[in-house]
């Protein structure tokens, strides 16, 4: 990759040198060098409280600055489990150039506290081959994952090598370094804690020390080097500028339009087979799927041009369906104007854009309440005034007025006529299914804030009364299950037909007990999604690089457990997240297996989270969103044409694990991971009820949450190492399918290969062949084959007038490499701290490959073209055998970048 430097680097690093002083931010971070951790503590599920994120719980009661640069941060303490409490901040300049920290935190009784510390990350590219001092003992950082913990203990001195030098500190404080990569990070968390950090009956916690910077080796010897210099995307060699058209030429081998059958609703609503699939009510025995984008925030709001247009852009892609989100901010009338509390003229855009897509034939989907926020306390009965969305979905499940609140929403935008459609929602049967709360689980929302926090603690010490044995998260499980039948009724009232779900997002085992109340089961995965270096939702940002085809389970083997036997199975959010310079393999990743698996919904998000993105051509911003990432315009094409037309047969076999139990292994348990292995093999999924209708697995598997039947017909088998093995072993999956080394999985009929190890991908179905080959590596499907690509890339080969390949007289081939836009800024060569997002144009990193093509017999002509779909050259093959074509393909070889071709048989 070739970068420009920025030249300033050793005039900034000498500015470092000479300005390393330690501050206290406003926030609550330590600074110094450009090493930052920031005061932090944990509820049960980890999910991180900071001052900035969580002001109800660090309550700021003094911000002060002496003259001598002394700073002090005083806190009103309520930390979820502990007791009010208070803590102090305090930064005292020394003598020495450095400073004295302090920090106190005391509790008005003894109290439950998780890990009090200041937390921060260490990019494991520039640390990896680095090493840190404790106690006077250096101890390397793991080049590679070796466990969680690298450090876990108290210390009185610490030493850290930082971008221009080192620093130092000494004091007494507890100390915790742990390996980011078991959750597919990139850094090294670090946490200087308080002591005692964490426990139950802590009245007062403290650290204490002295922290100052220095030169490399200024206390000690050298611990190596992590200063790279940033590096800023340029058009060169290795990038070529492009392009980007978001609307393709209507007819072109990128318009799968076609392929649409309007209008949506044709057939009559959406229900839920006997076998447990979508299909349509008056096209019953035929199963239906589903694929298309999120729009988020205004971009969903166009006038009626952008609308036509959106609706054209949208049908080119093949999706049949968009979800609808975070709408409900968008459209509420926050001045009182409406009785509805709908703003009209905002929710006539909308109305209009419905109305266009359902003429194309696209379905939607949407939910009752996403973000609707700064709701006033005369909406809201006794419980007052709620800002935010957290606090909402965490009063949700446990406050009748909230509850009410979102009756009466429901009902005003359900049951308003559509004048575009002349439909109510609750009539239409283009709104195929519903999200009742989106992603509302109460198990990640409850102790949110100090009030809600407080009603769930009665409640629960309530129902223990009558349940001695119940844990929280069984007593969460009722609250949702009965919450859940409360508005499924009042819904039904109203006479809403669409298919309904809840608690949307997770797989811990726990949600099978509500889920399996459920028309049909919905779920949430990212990969790669942004850790932010320093403030939420903006940059910088730390993108892991890893690469989805490398990770044991990835996405979507994480979610596979999640899907319930009997019920159809969604995704409504997925994305494989920009930066991650492997993005491109995501989407026919997820589509490829999720059809093996025979889901029923995906949808990528998103399309867009602004109307800005949607229409300004120059916005080269965001990290899911379609509109301004090329490479998702391309790949997103090859997922909804695999899975809603790529003839990829479902897996024949099925195997169950066994979930009778749910709550048995607590409250965030998860499947094994040999369990998610299998899905890659065969159909897999849970079982909360035994037996089965029909038989319809081929065996059951003990995952530690319930156990077969004694003396049933269906073989049990315990999800250790040897599942797969076993399952071979006693002949129900083929030899040969599974190589435990290299983290292969040949999906039975051959159509699915993946490689871990090689990280490689292989789809061959009638519909469509994808190729995601090793580097310099050959890779063949049965039409098509790869040798040499340069670089990480996506080849694939799909028909564009009819559905199978075989028959083809028109195919779209496909060469996908990483996109940047010029000036996109990165710390360092490792792409993993992203620092800005650049401007147009946008680039394309060259690769070039050996393409093999095995064709139906006839006179075929190929064609480069731009990102609109238009011819910009001929390509003449290469001599090859008859039958074949032999292609060297140079994505920088025309005057625009390359991302796809036209084939035509004349």
């Amino acid at each position: 990759m070739r970068h420009t430097l920025l030249f300033a680097a050793n005039a900034l690093l000498c500015g470092a040198l000479a300005a390393a002083q330690p501050q206290l931010l406003d926030d609550a971070t330590l600074e110094l060098d450009n090493w930052r951790v920031t005061l932090s503590t944990f509820t049960e599920k980890w999910h991180t409280l900071q001052p900035a994120t969580r002001p109800q719980i660090f309550r700021r009661k003094e911000n002060r600055t002496a003259p001598d640069g002394a700073r002090q941060l005083q806190y009103n303490l309520q930390i979820p489990g502990a007791a009010p409490g208070e803590l102090t901040l305090a930064l005292t300049p020394a003598g020495n150039g450095g400073a004295h920290f302090r920090g106190v935190a005391k509790f008005a009784k003894p109290s439950a506290i998780k890990f009090l510390c200041l937390q921060g990350s260490l990019p494991i590219s520039l640390y990896g081959t680095a090493a840190f001092e404790a106690d006077g003992k250096r101890i390397p950082f793991p080049k590679e994952f070796r466990g969680e913990v690298v450090i876990s203990r108290p210390v009185k001195q610490f030493r850290l090598p930082t971008v221009s030098g080192e620093i130092l500190l000494e004091g007494d404080f507890f100390l915790r370094i742990q390996d980011g990569r078991k959750w597919n990070g990139a850094g090294f968390g670090i946490r200087i804690g308080f002591l005692p950090h964490t426990g139950q009956q802590i009245s007062q916690t403290t650290f204490d020390f002295q922290i100052r910077h220095g030169k490399a080796g200024a206390f000690g010897p050298a611990l190596g080097n992590v200063y790279q210099p940033p590096v800023v995307a340029a058009a060169g060699k290795e990038w070529k500028p492009f392009t980007y058209h978001r609307n393709v030429q209507k007819n072109s081998v990128l318009d799968f339009s076609g392929f649409l059958d309007a209008p949506a609703g044709k057939y009559g609503p959406l229900v839920v087979s006997p076998e447990g699939k979508f299909v349509f009510r008056d096209r019953p025995g035929i199963p239906v799927r589903f694929y298309g984008a999120n729009f988020v925030g205004d971009s969903q709001l166009p006038n009626r041009q952008q609308a036509e247009e959106l609706a054209d852009r949208l049908a080119a892609f093949g999706f049949n369906v968009v979800r609808i989100h975070h709408h409900d901010n968008e459209i509420y009338d926050r001045g009182g104007n409406s009785p509805s509390r709908i703003d009209p003229e905002r929710v006539d855009r909308l109305d209009y854009l419905l109305a266009c897509l359902k003429k194309r034939g696209i379905y939607y989907t949407t939910d009752v309440y996403v973000s609707r926020r700064n709701i006033p306390a005369a909406e809201l009965g006794s419980i007052g005034a709620i800002a935010s969305p957290a606090e909402y979905k965490a009063l949700f499940y446990i406050n009748d007025d909230v509850y009410a609140d979102w009756e009466r929403w429901a009902k005003a935008f359900l049951t308003r006529v559509n004048p575009h459609t002349g439909l109510a929602l609750k009539d239409d049967p283009a709104l195929i299914t519903l999200s009742l709360v989106n992603e509302g689980n109460p198990d990640s929302w409850w102790n949110r804030s100090p009030r809600a926090m407080q009603l769930y603690n009665a409640r629960f010490a309530e129902w223990k009364k009558t349940h001695t044995n119940g844990t929280f998260v069984e007593f969460l499980s009722e609250l949702t299950s009965g919450r859940y039948r409360q508005m499924a009724e009042f819904l039904r009232g109203l006479g809403c037909r669409a298919l309904l779900t809840d608690q949307n997002f997770l797989c811990n085992l726990p949600l099978a007990a509500s889920r399996s109340l459920y028309d049909f089961v919905d779920n949430h995965a990212y990969w790669d999604h942004p850790r932010f270096a320093e403030k939420p939702w903006q940059l910088p940002v730390l993108p892991s690089q890893s690469h989805p085809l490398a990770a044991r389970p990835g996405i979507p083997g994480q979610l596979m457990p999640s899907r319930i036997f009997g019920k159809p199975f969604t995704v409504s959010e997925f994305d494989y997240a920009n930066p991650n310079q492997f993005r491109a393999v995501g989407p026919a990743l997820m589509a490829a297996y999720a059809a093996f698996q025979a889901w029923d919904g995906l949808f990528p998000f998103a399309y867009a989270h602004s109307l800005n993105a949607v229409t300004n051509p120059a916005n080269t911003r965001g990290f899911f969103d379609i509109a301004t990432d090329p490479v998702k315009t391309f790949s997103q094409r090859l997922g909804a044409r695999l899975f809603l037309h790529g003839g990829i047969r479902p897996a024949e076999r099925a195997f169950a694990a066994v979930a009778t139990s749910p709550f048995r292994k607590g409250a965030e348990a998860e499947a094994p991971l040999p369990f998610c292995d299998l899905g890659f093999l065969a159909r897999i999924g849970l079982a909360t009820s035994l037996p089965l209708p029909g038989n319809r697995v081929a065996a059951l598997i003990d995952i530690g949450t319930g156990a077969a039947p004694a003396g049933g017909n269906i073989p049990s088998f315990t999800a250790s190492e040897k599942l797969i093995p076993d399952l071979i072993q006693a002949g129900l999956l083929p030899q040969g399918c599974f190589d435990a080394a290299s983290g292969r999985f040949t999906a039975p009929g051959g159509q699915l290969e993946l490689n871990r190890k090689q990280r490689t991908l292989r789809i061959t179905a009638p519909g469509g062949e994808v190729l995601a080959p090793a580097v310099g590596k050959t890779l063949q499907g049965r039409l098509l084959a790869v040798e040499h690509s340069s670089v990480p890339a996506v080849f694939a080969l799909l028909p564009v007038d009819g559905d199978k390949l075989d028959s083809a007289r028109r195919m779209t081939l496909f060469h996908l490499t990483n996109t940047q836009a010029t000036g996109m800024k990165f710390g360092n060569a490792h792409l993993d701290r992203l620092e800005s997002w650049g401007k147009l144009p946008f680039l394309a990193r060259r690769g070039t490959a050996q393409v093999t093509l095995r064709l139906p017999r006839g006179n075929w002509e190929l064609y480069a073209l731009d990102t609109a779909g238009k011819r910009i050259a001929r390509v003449t093959p290469e001599p090859a055998p008859e039958g074949t074509l032999r292609l060297a393909l140079d994505n920088a070889r025309y005057p625009e970048a390359v991302f796809a071709y036209e084939l035509i048989r004349k």
